[in-house]
């Protein structure tokens, strides 16, 4: 898991042509991008809770935790 942490923490820093080349952090910081940030890291989210073995899903909401970002009450289900 720690592995698959670091890697999506150096995800934020990686541009992101769904963003508008922007990086997380850098979207995260303009509200025109937030949203579809939040909407990047939902579908993320999703294909994370495709895992079969529950031990080896993620909660990425730590990544909006990251990113100051206020986590939809869906989102805490993960928690």
């Amino acid at each position: 898991m720690a592995r698959k942490r670091s890697l999506m923490e150096r995800w934020l820093d990686e541009r992101n042509g769904n963003l508008g080349g922007l990086t997380p952090r850098e979207a995260a910081r303009k509200v025109f991008w937030r949203q579809a940030l939040s909407g990047e890291i939902r579908q993320l989210q999703k294909i994370e809770d495709t895992i079969v073995h529950p031990s080896a899903r993620m909660d990425l909401g730590f990544l909006l935790d990251m990113l100051g970002i206020e986590r939809a009450p869906s989102a805490e289900r993960h928690s």
